[in-house]
């Protein structure tokens, strides 16, 4: 568990130090900074997925076509990273949402090309990256 910390936190430092126009793209969910927010994420894939809060706990499974849902600590963002992944290592792509001013969905879909992503970053800015 902790090299999958510190490999998606070295992976986040590397792209947000570079600046990588691939990041840029997708830097499209943006929340008022201190504001309240609760996170879903959805399984839209044809597999269990596990989903890891960084801040603490266990890894959550959830189902395919299920949802998991959580208020961070406080109910408001300070950064936050989350852990996506199954046990085959399936290829995943993440799309976030910004369903209301409040409500911050994580779509999980089984992508085409590996790596896919793996890691949802939510910045204490308000920004949203997906790696």
């Amino acid at each position: 568990m902790k090299l999958r910390l510190i490999l998606a936190q070295l992976t986040c430092c590397s792209f947000l130090w570079m600046g990588s126009p691939a990041l840029a793209e997708r830097l499209t969910v943006q929340f008022t900074p201190g504001q309240l927010l609760r996170v879903e994420v959805a399984n839209l894939t044809g597999t269990f997925i596990l989903v890891e809060r960084m801040q603490g706990g266990e890894p959550v499974d959830v189902l395919p076509g299920q949802m998991f849902s959580f208020s961070p600590a406080g109910s408001s963002i300070n950064n936050i990273s989350m852990l996506i992944w199954d046990e085959r290592g399936s290829v995943f792509e993440l799309q976030a949402i910004k369903l209301t001013n409040n409500v911050l969905r994580i779509e999980v879909r089984a992508g085409a090309i590996a790596p896919g992503d793996r890691s949802v970053y939510l910045r204490d800015d308000g920004r949203v990256i997906i790696l």
